[in-house]
């Protein structure tokens, strides 16, 4: 490990940097004008500025309700009095707006002008990130052999969903954003990683599905493993449900049995994929990634692999992404951001030479 981190940091110092360089120079001016956004917006001013005033004018117009001719008596012994009540509290709300009242509308607007640049700042730093990428990138994956990266487009997307590797009970049409592919030949077996945003596992069981801007970055492998099987086989954690049209198949084994259930059309070739050093491969994967759980799919002669691999961003405001450069840091040039990325990329290329050999 000491090796591989002082050969990551000497081709990052030669080769990595100096893109991320360029790329802050000529993008300097839209950097620093978010940042210097960013650092102005602050969420809970919000509170301040629309909620407390809202409880005011309510509290006021109570008040108003209580002493005015709504109140039935009042009108019927005394209607002058009731209409000069009346006039009095429909003038007096023009009151609200003088003092703290004009701050009130002046906070509003100070509030729409700092937010509604920073919204859109946000569409265009994703523009960013998509740009240093595609300039860093390219370099960055030729310190692995025969990998190539993309990112966003994926002709094979409906073969994940059919493959069900993502457990029914999530509609792929209403997430499964895609995010970086890596793709690329180990010892002649193609592979690919596929990071995407889908629920937790766990949520798909008990069939609560969060808002798209809930999902967390998950990882699907693809694996052109050796063996060739014509049917399909799934691996489900256990608190998974059955998918249709599938017979559950017993195993020998009664601890990879407590924690998967095996799914298949045909239970002779599933015996046939499932093996010790499959059970093994699949152990040694979830120990290595530190995932919350496994999904697998022997499909269309590819292993799919879904990694439940929960990611929490350190900026909350920009949800989750495994592979991210961090554009929203002012140090994007930051040797940790991509040592990390380097440090995930090695783990799932270990994961996948797992699931090759068994």
């Amino acid at each position: 490990m000491k090796v591989e981190k002082e050969y990551f940091i000497n081709y990052y110092n030669q080769k990595i940097r100096p893109e991320i360089l360029k790329f802050t120079k000529q993008h300097k001016v839209c950097l620093e004008k978010f940042n210097k956004q960013a650092k102005n917006v602050k969420p809970k001013s919000l509170l301040s500025v629309f909620i407390m005033p809202a409880l005011k004018f309510l509290a006021f117009f109570i008040l108003i309700f209580i002493f005015s001719p709504f109140n039935e008596a009042l009108f019927n012994k005394a209607p002058m009095v009731a209409i000069a009540l009346m006039i009095f509290s429909v003038l007096s709300i023009p009151l609200l707006f003088v003092g703290s009242g004009i701050k009130f509308v002046l906070d509003i607007f100070a509030a729409i002008n700092v937010f509604l640049p920073f919204y859109n700042n946000l569409t265009s730093l994703s523009e960013l990130e998509s740009q240093i990428k595609k300039a860093v990138m390219p370099v960055f994956c030729q310190m692995f052999k025969n990998l190539k990266w993309c990112h966003g487009t994926y002709q094979n997307r409906l073969q994940i969903f059919n493959s069900k590797v993502i457990p029914a009970g999530f509609d792929y049409k209403k997430g499964y954003d895609l995010d970086d592919i890596f793709y690329g030949v180990i010892d002649d077996v193609r592979f690919e990683i596929i990071e995407l945003k889908v629920p937790l596992l766990s949520n798909i069981a008990s069939n609560n599905i969060p808002k798209e801007q809930e999902m967390i970055s998950s990882i699907v492998l693809k694996i052109d493993i050796n063996k060739k099987f014509n049917n399909h086989t799934l691996v489900y954690p256990s608190y998974c449900e059955k998918p249709l049209d599938f017979i559950e198949t017993q195993l020998e084994d009664v601890v990879f049995e407590y924690k998967y259930n095996v799914y298949t059309h045909n239970e002779t070739e599933a015996r046939y994929l499932i093996t010790p050093k499959f059970m093994e491969a699949l152990n040694n994967a979830k120990r290595v990634l530190k995932c919350e759980d496994i999904c697998c799919s022997f499909y269309n002669n590819n292993l799919f692999v879904l990694l439940d691999y929960k990611v929490k961003s350190e900026n909350e405001l920009f949800g989750h992404d495994l592979f991210s450069v961090n554009i929203y840091n002012e140090n994007i040039d930051d040797v940790h951001i991509y040592m990390k990325i380097f440090s995930e990329l090695t783990n799932f290329l270990k994961v996948i030479n797992y699931f090759k050999r068994a």
